[in-house]
């Protein structure tokens, strides 16, 4: 009997499959437990403390103990993606798992540095936090020092700045946190995990928490020079006068209407477009680097506004994010009229919402 990985948020498990008529991965009871933790009781489908009523998991079972893998996903509500040339499928996150709650306690977190030592979000409670999502992918990698700038003008008032590198590898991300030489903490978020939770569809991408842990100022569009305005006519002032009057005065320039307004929704697409970069990450490491490049592409038609999603994949396929190709596909998101700045209103917290955030 064939064996396939079957990739679940992070983890890695090797299972023997038969395959359906269609082609779908059939696994056993057992198989599913051991690569998924779900166990089938007499009343349902279990997984901890949550169970899936036998008559709703119905549709996945096959015939003696078999279990449609697919099938079995959208059950449960969450994408699948897989690789048969590769004996491969993955599972990912579905919308009810991620995204911001509008004006609501920012979602808690820990990654680690490059030092291995792990930061959490809520560590931070008590001080205004800017969560700066950056990437080496990015031009934004120049702007690192900029921002340890803003941190060390600022950390007096009671402000804390976490930069976020959306790098698939640590290493790649190394030498610009070597350069920036900072003062608070950065993080790598390998797997891209943080990223979905707080749907960040291209960086940078800044979101503000205020001292009680709530978000006042949901993704955003901040530069903190103007290195970059000439391309993507966004100046740093506005946004920086924005962040000195948030952290001395307490005005995040937003309502609570807008900050609900521009808090971007979960996506199924766009969940979809990270379960294929998870296997597409999966492929390169794996030796199926032709297989991982028609992921690549297959992402940037079908999610094309989920830039941060397909550009962190450029790296590892050899492309270089900051060549033609990427510029190429630059152009037919402008052509789309999809922005990829996408700043918010930055004046004093007044007016309902006027513009901003493309969703």
């Amino acid at each position: 009997m064939p064996h396939w990985t079957i990739l679940d948020e992070g983890r890695a498990a090797v299972v023997p499959v038969e395959l359906s008529d269609g082609g779908s991965p059939l696994l056993s009871r057992a198989a599913v437990r051991e690569a998924l933790g779900w166990s089938r009781e007499a009343h349902g489908w279990c997984r901890g403390d949550v169970c899936v009523p036998l008559g709703v998991a119905a549709s996945a079972e096959g015939p003696g103990d078999a279990v449609d893998l697919a099938a079995f996903a959208a059950v449960l509500g969450r994408p699948y993606a897989a690789e048969r040339a590769a004996s491969v499928a993955a599972l990912g996150t579905g919308c009810a798992d991620v995204g911001l709650d509008p004006g609501g306690v920012a979602p808690d977190f820990a990654l680690p540095d490059l030092d291995g030592r792990v930061h959490r979000l809520s560590d931070l409670r008590g001080r205004k936090v800017a969560v700066n999502f950056w990437a080496s992918w990015c031009g934004c990698r120049w702007e690192l020092p900029h921002w340890e700038a803003r941190y060390v003008e600022l950390a007096e008032h009671g402000f804390t700045l976490l930069s976020v590198s959306l790098d698939h590898r640590a290493a790649d991300a190394a030498p610009w946190i070597a350069e920036a030489k900072p003062t608070h903490p950065v993080v790598i978020d390998t797997e891209q995990r943080v990223a979905a939770l707080y749907q960040v569809a291209n960086v940078p991408s800044v979101v503000w928490v205020d001292e009680a842990g709530l978000v006042v100022r949901p993704n955003d569009t901040q530069y903190p020079s103007d290195t970059f305005e000439v391309f993507t006519d966004v100046p740093s002032g506005p946004a920086m006068a924005a962040l000195r009057r948030w952290v001395l005065e307490g005005d995040s320039g937003l309502t609570a209407e807008q900050v609900a307004a521009y808090t971007p929704r979960p996506d199924a697409a766009a969940q979809q477009a990270r379960t294929e970069a998870a296997l597409a990450v999966w492929l390169v490491g794996n030796g199926h680097a032709g297989a991982a490049r028609s992921r690549f592409e297959r992402i940037a038609a079908e999610a094309p506004e989920q830039v941060s999603v397909w550009r962190a994949l450029m790296p590892l396929l050899d492309v270089d994010p900051l060549g033609e190709e990427f510029f190429a596909k630059a152009a037919v998101l402008q052509e789309r009229g999809i922005a990829l700045a996408r700043p918010l209103p930055v004046g004093p917290a007044e007016a309902g919402p006027t513009g901003g955030q493309a969703e």
